[in-house]
């Protein structure tokens, strides 16, 4: 049997206000591929399908086809969608009913619900799966009158553990039920575990993920031992992690924000030759279907620059044999003669020449210039998440504290997103 893993698609994400549907669309088309050529019988995705709880049509459409025309592939028994925060569990599961006809199966609410039996073509059951959603604190804890933070963080794990421990002990049984003990058990997670990586920083180190609130970690140990395999999402960055089972993030398969251009960005094949037991991972590098980079230029250097980003966005396209995408990049550039907005505009007219898509632009001082002659930001073409990177470089905080408050700037975002999306 071969699972195939993947997590965090943010179908419907635009970038630099590049609608992105093509990227997508050429993803998936890969993806049916690889399916294909490698016999692959069943897809796990672990959460994040979508990037909105509301996701636009184009994205919902790629999603459903999606599911139909891998249930078309001859050895595929089916495919298990466990929600992430980004998605809304009710939007995925209202079309369970008809979902059953494209072999996919929607994670619940409950451990009734999560596990999930997957049968092969000749209804034989092969595989036990604990398809667990993102889980939120008020999910899996009670919150006590006089909690500190260290009681939350305790209560949060404990809380998760026994979750995982009564999803666990309902799919044996079910396994059992159905003269199917010895099929392997795996578990879906969209959540942060202790010793993954969020970042990485210039000298190629990684900075822990440690997150508060309803982000918080978690030990991997509140999996325990009974799985062979947790596929894990939540992370955009491809990583192991060491705990009681083998378990990894696939992180995300296509490069979602400029933060991504050092990422590795992949999907998981996990086999499984004899039944129960570790299974084999091998990785799957996703080749991404447009140039995104980052520039950086003197002003007279620009034209070159431009050019050459353009170049990489055909090469880029070959492996597709289809039309290059409009290349997208951020850019920081030595102030030229020409000051302020004039500057910016003729940047972006000479961009749109070559058919490239700038992102932020920042305009930085040449060696030459004076210290007081420094730019300021245009905040019109930068995002949230650089300005708020921009205050906490200036507020001097060590790494773990900024780590803290990025976790928060990430949960009020998401949060307002959600409201947003909902109409509060």
């Amino acid at each position: 049997m071969r699972i195939l893993h993947t997590s965090d698609w943010h179908l419907g994400r635009p970038l630099a206000d590049a609608d992105r549907t093509e990227d997508y669309r050429r993803f998936l088309d890969w993806l049916l591929g690889l399916m294909a050529a490698e016999s692959v019988n069943v897809l796990v995705l672990a959460g994040d399908v979508f990037d909105t709880a509301m996701p636009p049509v184009s994205a919902q459409r790629l999603y459903f086809d999606f599911l139909r025309r891998a249930s078309e592939l001859p050895e595929f028994w089916g495919t298990i969608v466990a929600a992430g925060n980004h998605d809304s569990l009710p939007m995925l599961q209202a079309t369970g009913g008809v979902l059953g006809f494209v072999r996919a199966t929607v994670s619940g609410a409950t451990a009734e619900e999560e596990a999930v039996l997957v049968r092969d073509r000749e209804g034989r059951v092969r595989l036990g799966v604990a398809a667990v959603p993102y889980l939120r604190e008020g999910d899996v804890r009670m919150s006590g009158f006089y909690d500190d933070e260290a009681d939350r963080a305790r209560r949060w794990g404990e809380g998760v553990a026994r979750h995982y421990r009564e999803a666990a002990e309902l799919l044996d049984a079910r396994l059992r039920a159905a003269d199917a003990a010895d099929a392997p058990r795996i578990a879906t997670a969209h959540l942060f575990v202790t010793g993954s990586r969020t970042s990485r920083v210039d000298d190629g180190r990684s900075i822990p993920a440690v997150f508060a609130g309803a982000l918080r970690n978690v030990s991997a140990e509140v999996f325990g031992s009974c799985w062979d395999y947790v596929a894990l999402g939540h992370i955009h960055h491809a990583q192991s992690v060491s705990g009681p089972v083998l378990m990894r993030y696939p992180g995300s398969p296509l490069m979602l924000s400029f933060d991504d251009l050092d990422r590795r960005h992949e999907v998981i094949l996990a086999d499984f030759p004899n039944g129960r037991g570790v299974p084999q991972l091998r990785s799957v590098d996703v080749p991404q279907p447009r140039w995104i980079g980052r520039i950086r230029a003197s002003a007279d250097g620009l034209e070159a620059a431009f050019a050459e980003a353009r170049r990489a966005a055909e090469r880029s396209a070959e492996r597709f044999g289809a039309e290059a995408l409009e290349p997208i990049a951020s850019l920081e550039c030595e102030r030229a003669s020409e000051a302020g907005e004039a500057f910016l505009i003729r940047v972006r007219a000479m961009a749109a020449r070559y058919g490239l898509r700038l992102g932020p632009v920042r305009r930085i001082r040449g060696q030459r210039e004076d210290a007081d002659d420094a730019l300021e930001d245009d905040l019109r073409s930068i995002t949230p998440e650089e300005v708020f990177e921009q205050v906490l470089e200036e507020a001097g905080l060590s790494s773990e504290k900024g780590e803290i408050m990025r976790a928060l700037f990430k949960e009020a975002r998401q949060e307002a997103e959600m409201e947003a999306s909902s109409g509060n």
